[in-house]
């Protein structure tokens, strides 16, 4: 029983000792992921061991110990002591072991590795791990990406597999299993944020990999002391340095601008040091990248490079940084952008054209030039070559540097007087940069002007002026580079039609490309014109308003060339048609602006030479008012008149010479004298209203005095009647004779008829019946009869206003109005006033708009009162009344006792500007003074239409004016005498208090007459000329309204010639000069850019219909 116990202690104790054993390797597996060389050591060890244990307990149970000295009882104690220790510790070792099978997910994947190697070796692998990011480098806060990529082993295993990434932190961290994303291919991946280092593997199924390990790094950064610098090549010393700052953040990279041939320089400074930096630039032209390595300092926080560029190209900064032998790249990229040099550029070139000149000997030929470098000019020279001598001699200019960085220069060229009369001379202008450079060796750049040869002089003594030469050159030159593009579009649709033709549906053939290869290498020459075209456009200031023209052709072109390159690359037949179509299409459009240009070219050229001409007229005239400056003696004096006519028959030949002037002046004159006679219709239109106005104030004031006398019949019929009842009424008075009160009745029949003589007659007879009837009345009815007599009075003095009733009806035309009528609309604006002191801000605000409508209203009355609308003025009157009656209703209290005017009070004021109003409007004085009013503001209209008329006389040549539109000097002074005597006679009138009607005034019918006969006369003298074109030219309508100032100051010249006076020569220098002034603004006004018609083409040119397709 002894031998049993301790066979199973010591057995409890091997269990213990190997499951301890066991967890130890399955803990250091689990740590360090062992190797299998490992792995199989720490196997045959843990082997071993078990083995030597196993022996020595066998041994120990065969061969037991020596009898201990102890007792046996002590010996038993011990025993069970270390019985119960064994089985303890078994237990707790087995205890450990289930639960760590049990608690950690890993440990059958460890036990397996270590204890059952052969297990998965002697099966097939269903899959394999590749691990594509491996070991890394991150800085701390980013995210790295973790990859790879699993291998499908085995048909049977399922796809796609899930894969897992184990992480562990270093150096002791717990293991984290985090599921990793794939697609179909097996690629898996997984993004981490790296907060300090960790190692990974990747497992996919039973296949695992290895670890690898993922190192953080404190990533480097630029101080702000980092600069780049970027420096002017050598020959362009007096630039200055550039210098650039990185900005704060990175992503966007720094771009600067480099000249050419020039060096950049970047000196950097890190936050901490780094391992090694260099810089990495690559040209735009060029495929490979060049290495600069950065001089770095002794401590690597700083460091500097510096290349030259010879064209644009990107670079890119780089700092390695390193941990545990791993490094990271820190990058910061930029752009360069390089300003090449350039030849120079000529900006405007005057005195040397393309085409040949005349030019006479022992003339001087002006050049004047600006030009343009990249860094600066170093010579410019004017090479002359003569036919007897090949090579060309150089004349250097003088520079004048402008400080926008230009270069101009002047040179006056004579012609030799020994040159031989016909003798061809040639001259350009050539201008060289200052470029020097030795790396790559570069040497100046030149340009010359013209530059597609050079300027031909022929010397010739008959040679017009250079000025007219050279725009008359110029245009020919246009115009044949002009048709030159125009043929090729012509022979260019000639092509393409004929290709369309013979291929309706099928692809080009062969000898179809070789034409279309032909047309678009042709269009590469027409390209080549139009710039040169262009060049000349841009340089010759005179020529440049065409410029703008030129370039919407040249536009029209790329889109032609664009359509041309694509042809060799057409295949489709749907495409090549609709190809053709585009072209066609193009070169109709690219012909509309030919033609628009040539036009516009044509009316610059036009409007060049009219102005040079106006220019000479303006220095002839210059060098008159110099010499009569100039003059003291009685012969020079006596010249300056000859002059003067000479001067007056070139002014006079040039009018009569220039069609395009001479077309428009006649047009403005003709509208002249059109809207004169529309103006004079006008006008007796309004004579004629006037007359009507002032027989209808004469009908109107008749009407009430016939309307006050009837009134005045009635009462004394009245009278009569009421005397003739109290006889009858009376019994005493019935003896005595009736009255005979018909003749009372008469009267008012009479009056009523407006029959004044049979009144009179009747109320004479009425007269005497009430003087018979008082004598007869007397004894028996005293008081009536003294009533009879005092009826009798009346009818005398009756009768006596009747018989003057002509001039009582003028005096209800002539009487004085109360108050005038401005005194009444100035009443109806302080009306206004005081409505506007009587609302307060509490009310305006309360109902603004009620407010707005009242004031607004009578405003318009005031307004209306000052126009004579006297219905509109009291309908505004009657408006503004109902408006004050709705205000009153919502008044504040206390509004009364504010000082202002008081509501009752405007009220009546308004009251009383109704009733003025209703009968100034109904008061035929006030008819009669308002239609006299006008009749002296149409005297005024009709001397202003003289004075116009005198105006349009003389501003216009009498070449240009018909002979029926110009009134002889009496004709003028019997209209103008009219006019003052009209005026004369109401001016009588109104101080004799009389007035007449205006048809009866014999001024008045010798002023319409007379205005009868001027518009007749217009009628009769209005031109036939033809429409003006449209759009037109408004440059030239501005020129002719100046040169109408000069032919006026020209006329009043001659009208006040006869009486000039020796005291007189410094007004007529004046007026000279101020003629020539006039002439300098009329020849700047003339070159003022013709309008340019935008719109497409639209019958022009149509494309022939092509047969349909079969």
């Amino acid at each position: 029983m002894r031998g049993q116990l301790g066979v199973a202690r010591r057995l409890c104790w091997m269990v213990a000792v190997s499951v301890i054993t066991a967890g130890g390797l399955l803990a250091l597996d689990a740590w360090w992921w062992l190797a299998g060389w490992q792995r199989a050591l720490a196997l045959s060890v843990w082997l071993t061991g078990m083995i030597v244990l196993v022996w020595w307990s066998g041994l120990a149970a065969v061969e037991p110990g020596e009898t201990p000295w102890e007792s046996e009882q002590a010996h038993r104690r011990r025993n069970r002591i270390a019985n119960l220790l064994a089985v303890v510790a078994a237990a707790l070792a087995l205890s450990a072991l289930v639960l760590t099978l049990l608690g950690w997910p890993e440990a059958p994947l460890h036990a397996r590795r270590v204890f059952l190697p052969w297990s998965e070796a002697l099966r097939p692998a269903q899959y394999r791990v590749v691990v594509t990011s491996g070991d890394a480098a991150v800085p701390i806060g980013e995210r790295v990406t973790v990859s790879a990529y699993v291998e499908r082993l085995s048909p049977a295993a399922p796809w796609p597999p899930q894969a897992w990434l184990i992480r562990q932190a270093l150096p002791r961290g717990l293991t984290e299993r985090l599921p990793m994303q794939g697609d179909e291919t097996g690629s898996v991946f997984a993004s981490l944020s790296v907060e300090g280092d960790f190692r990974y593997r990747i497992e996919a199924g039973p296949a695992t990999s290895d670890w690898y390990n993922v190192v953080r790094i404190e990533p480097v950064h630029l101080a702000r002391e980092s600069v780049l610098r970027v420096e002017p090549p050598s020959y362009a010393a007096h630039l200055s340095p550039r210098q650039y700052a990185f900005p704060e953040e990175e992503a966007g990279g720094l771009r600067v601008w480099a000249w050419q041939y020039g060096a950049v320089q970047l000196q950097a400074v890190f936050t901490r040091p780094v391992a090694t930096a260099y810089l990495e630039w690559r040209a735009e032209e060029a495929s490979a990248v060049e290495i600069l390595p950065l001089l770095l300092d002794g401590e690597h926080r700083a460091g500097t490079v510096r290349w030259t560029v010879a064209c644009g190209g990107r670079w890119k900064l780089v700092a390695v940084v390193e941990r545990q032998g791993r490094r990271w790249y820190c990058q910061w990229p930029g752009v360069v952008e390089v300003q090449p040099d350039l030849p120079p550029r000529w900006l405007e070139v005057s005195g040397l054209i393309s085409a040949p000149r005349r030019l006479a000997p022992g003339s001087v030929l002006p050049i004047r030039f600006r030009v343009q470098d990249d860094f600066g000019i170093a010579h410019v020279w004017l090479e002359v070559v003569r036919a007897n001598n090949p090579w060309p001699q150089q004349i250097s200019l003088s520079l004048t540097t402008r400080p926008e960085g230009t270069v101009e220069g002047q040179y006056d060229w004579p012609i030799d007087a020994q040159i031989r009369d016909g003798e061809i001379l040639r001259l350009r202008l050539r201008v060289r940069d200052n470029r020097r450079v030795e790396h790559p060796p570069l040497g100046q750049q030149e340009s010359v002007f013209p530059p597609e040869g050079w300027c031909e002089v022929h010397v010739d003594r008959t040679a017009p002026p250079q000025a007219l030469q050279d725009i008359l050159a110029q245009h020919l030159w246009l115009r044949e580079a002009i048709a030159a593009v125009r043929k090729y579009c012509q022979d260019s649709r000639q092509t393409l039609l004929h290709i369309q033709r013979e291929t309706p549906t099928p692809s080009w053939q062969d000898h179809h490309r070789t034409l279309l290869r032909q047309t678009a290498e042709q269009y590469q020459e027409v390209r080549r014109v139009w710039d040169r075209v262009l060049l000349h456009l841009r340089v010759q200031s005179e020529l440049r308003p065409l410029l703008q023209d030129a370039r919407r052709t040249l536009e029209e072109l790329d889109q032609l060339g664009r359509v041309a390159e694509r042809w060799p690359f057409l295949l489709a037949s749907a495409e090549q048609h609709e190809s053709l179509q585009h072209a066609l299409r193009r070169l109709q459009t690219l012909e509309h602006h030919l033609h628009q240009l040539e036009q516009i070219s044509d009316r610059l050229a036009e409007a060049r030479q009219q102005s040079w001409q106006l220019q000479q007229l303006a220095q002839q005239l210059e060098g008159v008012a110099h010499q009569a400056e100039l003059a003291r003696s009685p012969e020079e004096r006596a010249q300056i008149p000859i002059l003067w006519d000479h001067w007056q028959r070139d002014w006079q030949h040039w009018l009569e010479s220039t069609p395009a002037v001479r077309d428009v002046w006649e047009r403005s004159v003709a509208q002249e004298l059109q809207r004169l006679h529309q103006r004079g219709q006008e006008l007796l239109l309004a004579l004629e209203r006037l007359e009507a106005t002032e027989a209808l104030a004469f009908h109107t004031a008749g009407q009430l005095f016939r309307l006050s006398q009837m009134e005045w019949a009635r009462s004394i019929l009245r009278q009569a009647e009421a005397l003739d009842q109290k006889r009858a009424d009376q019994p005493p008075l019935k003896s005595l004779p009736p009255a005979r009160l018909d003749f009372f009745r008469q009267v008012l029949t009479h009056l009523e008829r407006g029959e004044w003589l049979p009144a009179l007659t009747v109320l004479e007879q009425g007269a005497e019946e009430a003087n018979r009837l008082a004598r007869e009345w007397q004894e028996a009815a005293p008081e009536l009869a003294h009533q009879w007599r005092q009826l009798a009075s009346r009818c005398q003095h009756q009768r006596t206003v009747l018989a003057d009733h002509k001039q009582q009806i003028l005096a209800y035309l002539a009487g004085p109005l109360q108050e005038s009528v401005p005194v009444l609309a100035r009443r109806v604006e302080r009306c206004a006033e005081a409505a506007a002191l009587l609302l307060t801000p509490d009310r305006l605000a309360s109902c603004p708009a009620m407010t707005g409508w009242f004031l607004g209203e009578l405003r318009a009355a005031a307004e209306a009162l000052q126009e004579g609308r006297w219905t509109q003025a009291q309908t505004a009157l009657h408006h503004a009344a109902a408006w004050l009656f709705l205000l009153e209703t919502v008044k504040r209290p206390g509004e009364e006792a504010s000082g202002r005017l008081p509501w009752r009070s405007l009220q009546d004021e308004l009251q009383t500007l109704m009733r003025l109003v209703q009968r100034y409007g109904d008061s035929p004085a006030l008819i009669l003074s308002q239609s006299r009013w006008a009749l002296r503001q149409r005297l005024l209209q009709l001397q202003d239409w003289d004075q116009q008329w005198q105006t349009l006389l003389t501003s216009t040549p009498s070449a240009l004016l018909p002979t029926a539109a110009i009134p002889s000097p009496a004709e003028r002074q019997r209209w103008r005498q009219a006019w003052y005597d009209l005026d004369q006679t109401l001016m009588r009138e109104r101080v004799q208090s009389s007035v007449s009607p205006l048809a009866s005034l014999p001024a008045y019918q010798a002023v319409y007459r007379l205005g009868q006969q001027a518009v007749e006369t217009l009628a009769s003298a209005l031109p036939k000329v033809p429409p003006a074109p449209q759009p037109e030219d408004p440059a030239l309508v501005t020129t002719v309204a100046k040169l109408r100032q000069v032919q006026s100051l020209v006329s009043e010249s001659l009208m006040s010639a006869p009486s000039q006076a020796p005291r007189d020569g410094q007004e007529q220098v004046a007026r000279f000069r101020r003629f020539a002034q006039l002439l300098h603004e009329a020849a700047i006004l003339r070159l003022t850019l013709p309008p340019v018609d935008e719109s497409q083409p639209g019958k022009e040119t149509p494309f022939p219909k092509l047969p349909p397709s079969p």
